[in-house]
């Protein structure tokens, strides 16, 4: 029995694609709950439904007015859920497959986290590498089992053995809010995991940071989140990366005609 949970914002999950995607083919979850998070919503209230009888698939969907960070639901998430095999983390524009899905569904618990490829068209944007600040795409996997040191991952995709997400991972990081808990967690990862498993099997996402055709607003937003993620993850360690984030600063402010990136404790403005 697996969790899949999808964060959406300002979206009905129904039209999301990886709702879509996800249940295109019943057969491939039954006897699973897909726990829906929606940001942004009219009013704060939760909903518990059945979408399949036949084949016991629940949906709770969790309304928010507010635009809770990804650190904030992970963590609801780990404290209200129990007995469940792997969580499956999800945002709303990932295309599942079936033969992703057919995976999930054939996987033991030998190790703490399963993943996949995930690609921005043809653009391979998980797992990477990274190197103290920022990731490093990769054009050549092993499939199987790698080493968790020195990998990072987006968080959509990730499937992760429940009871270690659970009892031993330690929780997130909730001054992150939407940048920089994939990194959070794979860096807690790999201090208490060796490996993680490689799946041969491919997902198409679409990433805010490569898109375009965002306004101002919305590029100022993912930027601000990125930059403080930085901060938050790294710059006290590092004289180096502290300066790089100055760098940084500076670059986008002169961008956006703006000193926003320059102000703590910002995120609420977003929100």
């Amino acid at each position: 029995m697996n969790l899949f949970l999808i964060v959406t914002h300002k979206l009905d999950y129904k039209l999301s694609k990886t709702f879509i995607s996800l249940t295109k083919d019943l057969t491939l979850i039954k006897n699973s709950t897909i726990a829906v998070w929606k940001n942004q919503t009219s009013e704060d209230k939760v909903e518990n439904l059945i979408l399949s009888e036949t084949y016991d698939i629940k949906i709770n969907i969790y309304n928010s007015i507010k635009n809770k960070g990804l650190s904030y639901i992970y963590n609801y998430v780990r404290r209200i859920y129990d007995g469940y095999k792997f969580i499956i983390l999800l945002d709303q524009d990932t295309e599942l497959t079936q033969n992703f899905l057919m995976q999930v569904n054939n996987l033991q618990s030998r190790y703490n986290l399963y993943l996949p490829i995930v690609k921005n068209k043809n653009l391979i944007v998980s797992p990477g590498k990274f190197n103290g600040i920022k990731g490093k795409r990769i054009k050549k996997f092993k499939y199987g089992i790698n080493p968790s040191k020195g990998f990072t991952a987006i968080n959509s995709g990730m499937i992760i053995n429940f009871e270690y997400f659970k009892k031993i991972f330690p929780g997130y990081d909730e001054r992150l809010k939407f940048y920089g808990i994939d990194v959070f967690f794979m860096k807690k990862y790999s201090e208490l995991n060796d490996e993680f498993f490689l799946l041969n099997t491919e997902l198409q996402h679409s990433s805010g940071l490569l898109d375009s055709n965002e306004n101002r607003d919305k590029k100022i937003f993912r930027i601000y989140n990125l930059i403080k993620s930085w901060e938050i993850l790294n710059y006290r360690h590092n004289i180096f990366l502290w300066l790089y984030i100055f760098y940084a600063k500076c670059k986008n402010s002169i961008k956006f005609k703006t000193i926003i990136f320059f102000k703590d404790n910002r995120f609420e403005i977003f929100e």
